[in-house]
């Protein structure tokens, strides 16, 4: 199972060795054919307020469907300061979409409630929350939407009225420790977008760094025709969103049988927006505690990808994926491999993802990681995703691992 050997590794990598008794000999060993277990996970409450704005369905024959909703504060690009009397002339609901996917001929419709729960930008909130409406605003076609466009939708003047109903509140400011008052956002305290297919399933990304997302007035007074006020939405919003998988609606002969049930299938899932994932557990690394001091110089673990030619093929494949563990504290949080650069790349025509934890290892052995267990994690968009051969796979992953022993 170890095997010693009398010639270094090319560029090891020196993690491990600041901890280490000066002038000890090393013997540098190497590992080749350690047991990896993969599971796969779904977690139907995660943290969702990232700013990430999505609103829609995406439909996979092999994941089903998944459906994503915005909920979200409206905010003020300045305060009120119109001093006559004024008439709404038009109200738009307005989208800067980055992304779209779906049918344009057959648009979907979005419907826009007001929401009854502040939010506020230092809390957490989870993408399994329930929504707490105030009302229905209305529902409205999207006619015209695609990607990387400004999107009007024109809606009731009524809803402008509401919204100017009390100019006085037309403020955003925080309050200094021991203030309390109520501006905007206690006075209107947000909205749920949620888009509805025609025929086929669709979603959006919005760009979140956009100040055109939001509701545009427009309104006129005795002495100027035409004047605008914005309600808007970007990364300075308190916002979650709200998540909802539906695995069942898959193609009957391919929806996914093992989830969260410990079984070791020859097949892995992966999904984007905190869908689906893979769970790697490797509890052999709990030998090497007890071959401490060591320094490990290599951690590479190469995990090979489903690629069938159809759904997924070389230039379709997610290009970089991330590695996550549970820490202490109960908090996923990314491998310490990430800081000097250990993301997932896809290695072209050769069907498989590597990844560097030569960090995580170390941290591992030496007590500072609780667990040797690693998910894997896709920062893509709700219709990205992966599938891996593991386990008993014809082909299987596998850790290369190097290490000095002083």
């Amino acid at each position: 199972m170890v095997s010693f050997m009398t010639s270094c590794e090319e560029k090891p990598t020196t993690i491990g060795t600041g901890l280490l008794p000066g002038g000890d000999k090393a013997v540098l060993s190497s590992w080749t054919d350690m047991d990896l277990d993969f599971y796969t996970m779904y977690i139907d409450s995660v943290r969702s307020n990232d700013t990430l704005y999505i609103a829609g369905d995406y439909y996979n024959r092999l994941f089903g469907t998944s459906t994503a909703e915005i909920i979200t504060q409206l905010n003020l690009l300045s305060e009120w300061k119109e001093d006559e009397v004024f008439t709404v002339d038009s109200v738009f609901l307005v989208f800067s979409i980055q992304l779209y996917s779906g049918d344009t001929i057959n648009p979907p419709y979005i419907t826009v409630y007001e929401i009854s729960e502040e939010l506020y930008k230092d809390s957490v909130y989870y993408s399994n929350r329930p929504i707490q409406h105030q009302r229905v605003i209305g529902t409205y076609l999207m006619e015209g939407i695609k990607s990387d466009t400004v999107l009007k939708v024109r809606i009731p003047n009524s809803f402008g009225e509401y919204l100017l109903r009390d100019t006085a509140r037309l403020f955003i400011k925080n309050p200094l420790p021991g203030q309390t008052y109520s501006d905007f956002r206690s006075f209107f305290k947000g909205v749920h977008y949620l888009l509805t297919n025609n025929f086929e399933a669709s979603f959006m990304v919005l760009n979140p760094i956009s100040s055109a997302n939001g509701i545009q007035i427009n309104y006129s007074t005795p002495t100027t025709p035409r004047k605008g006020y914005n309600f808007v939405f970007s990364q300075k919003n308190a916002m979650y969103r709200r998540v909802v998988r539906d695995f069942t609606t898959a193609d009957p002969d391919k929806e996914i049988q093992h989830i969260n049930d410990g079984f070791l299938d020859t097949l892995a899932y992966l999904q984007g927006l905190n869908g689906l994932f893979p769970r790697i557990k490797i509890p052999q690394l709990a030998e090497l505690k007890d071959d401490l001091p060591l320094a490990i110089n290599k951690a590479r673990l190469t995990i090979p990808a489903l690629i069938d030619g159809v759904d997924y093929t070389d230039t379709k494949a997610v290009k970089t994926l991330y590695l996550m563990y549970t820490n202490a504290s109960g908090k996923r949080v990314f491998l310490p491999d990430m800081a000097i650069g250990g993301i997932g790349q896809y290695v072209l025509l050769k069907d498989h993802y590597t990844f560097d934890i030569a960090s995580f290892v170390q941290e591992y052995i030496e007590g500072r990681i609780p667990a040797p267990e690693i998910d894997i994690y896709l920062p893509g968009n709700i219709g990205s995703s992966v599938i891996f051969r593991v386990n008993e796979a014809t082909e299987k992953p596998k850790l290369e691992l190097t290490y000095s022993k002083f």
